[in-house]
């Protein structure tokens, strides 16, 4: 704002990082060799050798623009800005028409889908004027089944089901299964031991090794034995309660055979539970 030469009112911004100055607005009078000091809100107060104290407030300069985003369908795409200027408003654009409540440096899209698909911009605004970045590119892949893997990655690389999120049925993703595991999502047992890949990862074994299995250890759990007698042409449901007051469905479509039905249900984990058979052909 002066070269020391002559009373100036012209005002430039550093920048860090290109280690350069650009003009901005200028101040409201004339200042030989003043001093500035920077204020907790961004402004700056100059006073120089002339009897005069200037709040001095710059527009709004973006310094770091938005970036393209390219992302899988269902997940997050994160825009931000960087700005300098004193007591900064912000307000993202999809487009050219203002998203309600999006009033931060930052713009969080969760679960995107191929309607969010657009350009995206913000504008930065301070009592001195505004300034509108550089649009930014949302691209959405179509990942119909979420496994993470795009749709057509799973047609034309995996040969997998894009409609699957497990093709393979084994209990680990198509994606997992690609860049976790390195299995064969289209292959239920990779090493061919006779245990599904997913149950060797759940047992701490390798789905890639055949000799390395879960072993043939048996384990013996509580059950409980329900028999009740049952007629021809009903039909019939049986309830669970840990209270006797809430009760829920266990089994339910249980077609009578005129004799005796015996079921068998787990106790693992509920010390206590109540059953009951209701006959859902009753009216």
């Amino acid at each position: 704002y002066n070269n020391k030469s002559g009373a100036l009112y012209i005002a430039e911004l550093y920048d860090h990082a290109t280690g350069t100055w650009a003009a901005t607005g200028s101040m409201s009078r004339n200042y030989e060799i003043p001093t500035a000091t920077l204020l907790a809100d961004g402004k700056v107060m100059v006073m120089g050798n002339t009897p005069s104290v200037e709040v001095y407030s710059y527009p709004p300069v973006i310094t770091t623009q938005p970036a393209s985003v390219a992302i899988n369908q269902w997940r997050q795409a994160t825009f931000s800005v960087t700005a300098s200027g004193g007591s900064l408003t912000y307000q993202w654009q999809k487009g050219t028409v203002n998203i309600p409540n999006e009033n931060t440096a930052t713009l969080t899209l969760a679960n995107v889908q191929a309607a969010d698909q657009a350009s995206y911009r913000v504008v930065v605004s301070n009592s001195t004027g505004s300034v509108t970045s550089n649009p930014a590119t949302l691209t959405v892949y179509p990942d119909a089944d979420g496994d993470g893997l795009t749709d057509a990655d799973e047609i034309n690389i995996y040969g997998t089901d894009p409609n699957n999120a497990d093709t393979d049925a084994d209990g680990l993703s198509d994606y997992q299964e690609v860049f976790t595991y390195h299995t064969n999502p289209k292959l239920a047992d990779t090493d061919g031991d006779g245990f599904l890949d997913g149950y060797e990862v759940l047992t701490g074994k390798s789905p890639l090794d055949a000799s390395s299995h879960p072993a043939l250890v048996a384990e013996a759990r509580t059950a409980i034995e329900l028999t009740f007698p049952s007629a021809v042409g009903k039909t019939y449901r049986i309830e669970g309660s840990p209270d006797l007051t809430t009760w829920a469905t266990v089994d339910s479509g249980i077609a009578g055979n005129g004799g005796v039905i015996q079921r068998f249900y787990s106790t693992r984990d509920t010390p206590k539970r109540y059953f009951r058979v209701a006959d859902e052909t009753a009216p």
